[in-house]
């Protein structure tokens, strides 16, 4: 049976990014520059917050521990992005997205992959423990937007126009909702191949009739899925496009 829906994760498959850090250094760095000199308390919140952060980010290889990650996004919304005007974020995030240093790590030979599928009637989408807003404006002004049915992903959180903070409602439960997301879009999955780089997506792989593993993933992320799932490890951009064409 051809494949007749693609599905990506975001980091670590379609940007060489392997989390949300470049994203939360370029909006702490902004607004740590718009506090300067005069919110005092801020500054020293932040400061605090950032060295909070860099001593959790020393066990960033912990893939699965799910408290981890939530404390990080926990610190960084309090000391950082709490009660800013969310026209503020997101400014931040138009410019981040916009920059040559992210641009720079889109993989390009996938997008044009996902644009050749949407271009043939195909379905393509994105589902991701990433920030949508985010991922959208990346793919905005890479010119790719188009060819992606759906993003799913993650919200910012706000109220009254101040943000409380960026979610995390997807990481650890992303088997569940791609569960959800097969069934509210009446996707086949003997037809759906789900391309991602991660050791916590395994339970994505075992859903679906045709599991890749992302062509930046680290080897030891290759050899496990490879063994344990049977998914397809491509050699290059080409071995992917042919084993989509002729799976």
């Amino acid at each position: 049976m051809a494949i007749n829906y693609l599905i990506c994760d975001w980091n670590g498959t379609l940007i060489g990014f392997s989390s949300e850090k470049p994203l939360f250094e370029a909006i702490g760095k902004a607004i740590y520059k718009s506090a300067i000199p005069f919110n005092v308390p801020k500054l020293i919140r932040m400061q605090r917050g950032k060295s909070q952060m860099d001593e959790l980010g020393k066990q960033w290889g912990r893939e699965k521990d799910i408290g981890l990650i939530q404390e990080i996004f926990s610190i960084f919304n309090n000391s950082f992005i709490e009660g800013t005007p969310v026209t503020k974020i997101l400014g931040y995030i138009d410019k981040y997205a916009v920059s040559d240093f992210v641009q720079g790590k889109l993989q390009k030979g996938l997008l044009n992959i996902v644009k050749e599928f949407s271009l043939q009637g195909k379905g393509t989408a994105i589902f991701s423990a990433a920030c949508k807003y985010p991922i959208e404006k990346v793919v905005q002004n890479a010119g790719y937007d188009r060819y992606f049915d759906f993003i799913e992903a993650d919200e910012i959180h706000a109220e009254n126009g101040r943000t409380i903070g960026f979610g995390l409602n997807i990481y650890g439960r992303k088997p569940e909702l791609l569960d959800e997301i097969i069934k509210q879009r009446s996707i086949n999955p003997d037809e759906l191949a789900y391309i991602a780089d991660s050791e916590d997506e395994g339970g994505c792989f075992e859903r679906i009739k045709y599991p890749i593993v992302s062509l930046i993933a680290s080897d030891k992320v290759k050899n496990m899925f490879s063994r344990e799932y049977n998914a397809f490890v491509p050699e290059n951009i080409e071995d992917l496009d042919n084993y989509l064409k002729k799976a």
